[in-house]
């Protein structure tokens, strides 16, 4: 046993940290009266970042356990486990959490999901699907039930097959898997259904997708209101709207309490157009918003932008095409300026694209909001934190009309 967990730390390190490299570059002259500069905050080795409660992070430590990041004074932080469990290594792609359920989900190998329903004090490992021939694509927490919903596609060497979903429900609390019986259109071999954001306790953001070589963009998607109980379908102004410029929606790219949406509309090729959707309470009087020239002359990439929790900051990045690497620019969200969303303003910094995903938002006890990055730098890790009220500060200095900090 203590061979196997030597082995398994060990692993996660070189999984996690095989570069010796650092992850960013210096790309302009730094002067430290100008330039947006982050605190970066040593640390002991983590893996990934999710968001957690009262100014806390999630992370999973070095011995493979669900730990929390929590932050004292201007630069330290501390690491310490939530729970012995999983102690196991996992896959980026399926490391989430649910904060206000104080639930964390991981899963291995594309079989093993791994829970922990902290406030409940409950942790499963189980393989709600054995076979090879599906894949996972979802893992969402439906509200307030204390059901997690894992979504699986069936796999298949043709790519312009619309492939087959299917949905498992399991209950955490009573720790069982529901009846499939009572979910018919669930289990329909024909059901082409992904669910995709919760949008309330009703219904998930859901679409399906097909997929055409012959169109200028391959990929359609028709986006619909699901109800995962009934199989309800609804439609409104909002869904016909992302439809009609056939955008992709991101959970992490949407806020439903403050009504907006940040997509890509994809016109043919590589070519797209940076989106603001907004919407009133009854996703009726939708407005679609063109920003792309806010990003010009880059490539805005809507697979790598993150809004904060209180939906008042956006961070997002642009491909440099000369340098081959990527910069990142905040916006500040905020009715008072043209379009909804002030111009970007960009850090000192080249990112390569391990950087790029690994980063998150966090509302810290003494800075305030805050976007946080894993940084490797010879062979130290930091957490590397953009204070935004120094990006508010430069822009009210470069705004005719300087907003109010948030």
């Amino acid at each position: 046993m203590k061979t196997a967990i030597i082995f398994l730390l060990a692993l996660l390190i070189t999984s996690c940290t095989s570069s010796n490299h650092n992850n960013r570059e210096n790309i302009r002259e730094f002067n430290p009266a100008d330039d947006l500069q982050p605190i970066d905050v040593r640390m002991p080795f983590f893996f990934i970042l999710q968001p957690w409660k009262d100014g806390k992070l999630v992370t999973i430590d070095g011995w493979g356990r669900y730990a929390e990041i929590s932050f004292t004074g201007i630069n330290r932080a501390s690491l310490k486990p939530l729970v012995e469990f999983p102690r196991s290594q996992t896959e980026a792609y399926g490391f989430h959490t649910w904060p206000e359920a104080g639930v964390i989900v991981s899963r291995i190998t594309d079989r093993m999901h791994h829970i922990a329903a902290i406030d409940d004090n409950k942790t499963k490992s189980h393989v709600p699907l054995l076979t090879w021939r599906h894949r996972p694509t979802v893992t969402l927490l439906c509200q307030d039930e204390g059901i997690i919903a894992y979504q699986y596609t069936l796999t298949g060497n043709d790519r312009q097959q619309n492939h087959t979903v299917n949905t498992f429900l399991y209950n955490y609390k009573t720790d069982t898997i529901l009846d499939n019986s009572l979910y018919s259109i669930i289990e329909n071999e024909e059901n082409l259904i992904l669910m995709q954001v919760s949008a309330d306790e009703r219904f998930m953001l859901s679409y399906t997708s097909s997929y055409n070589q012959n169109r200028a963009v391959s990929w359609e998607y028709d986006y619909f209101f699901y109800d995962w109980r009934t199989g309800e379908i609804t439609r409104n102004d909002f869904t016909r709207a992302i439809n009609k410029y056939n955008c992709f929606i991101r959970p992490e790219n949407i806020n439903f309490e403050r009504r907006f949406l940040f997509t890509q509309r994809r016109i043919t090729g590589d070519k797209n157009h940076f989106l603001l959707i907004s919407w009133d309470e009854d996703f009726s009087n939708v407005i679609v918003k063109d920003i792309t020239s806010l990003a010009k002359p880059f490539r805005f990439d809507a697979g790598r932008i993150t809004v904060s929790p209180d939906g008042k900051w956006l961070s997002a990045v642009f491909y440099n095409r000369i340098e081959r690497l990527y910069e990142r620019a905040f916006f500040h969200i905020d009715e008072n300026y043209p379009n909804g969303i002030s111009n970007p303003i960009f850090t000192n910094y080249l990112e390569d694209s391990s950087l790029t995903r690994d980063n998150i938002f966090v509302n810290h006890p003494v800075h305030g909001m805050c976007f946080a990055q894993k940084i490797e730098n010879n062979n130290r890790l930091y957490l590397s934190l953009y204070l935004m009220d120094d990006v508010l500060a430069k822009i009210n200095s470069q705004t005719p009309n300087p907003q109010a900090a948030p």
